[in-house]
């Protein structure tokens, strides 16, 4: 594959995973100060523009993350759902357990998911004679 194809090849993962909650001049700001970022430049790794990729998906900065999770828990859509949004577009370490915290944490979350769920409603017959 010709450096130009693999160029437009990343180009195009990062304008199908960029997050609509934070702009790309903000991961990047954030890419280039972050440790564990750093850390983690290897073999999967690659930096495109200023942001790092892990595979076809956008390492998010550690200052950016709370702001992607509420992103992706946006509705109480569950921890299953909110982990597919996430596994989608963005990556760091333990994001997994980031995300169950944050809907372990969650009141509207924890009310819904309640394992004893209130008894359903029951009719009653109506009488015949007043």
């Amino acid at each position: 594959m010709s450096a130009n194809k693999i160029e437009n090849y990343i180009h195009q993962v990062v304008e199908e995973a960029k997050p609509t909650a934070i702009s790309l001049r903000d991961i990047i700001d954030c890419s280039a100060e972050d440790p564990e970022i750093i850390m983690l430049f290897e073999n999967e790794l690659c930096f495109y523009e200023g942001i790092l990729l892990r595979g076809t998906r956008i390492v998010i900065p550690n200052k950016l993350r709370r702001k992607v999770l509420m992103a992706a828990h946006e509705g109480d859509p569950g921890i299953v759902l909110m982990k597919a949004r996430l596994r989608t577009k963005v990556w760091w370490p333990r994001y997994d357990k980031d995300a169950e915290n944050l809907v372990k944490s969650c009141k509207g979350c924890t009310l819904v998911s309640a394992p004893y769920p209130p008894n359903p409603l029951k009719r009653r017959e109506l009488p015949n004679k007043p």
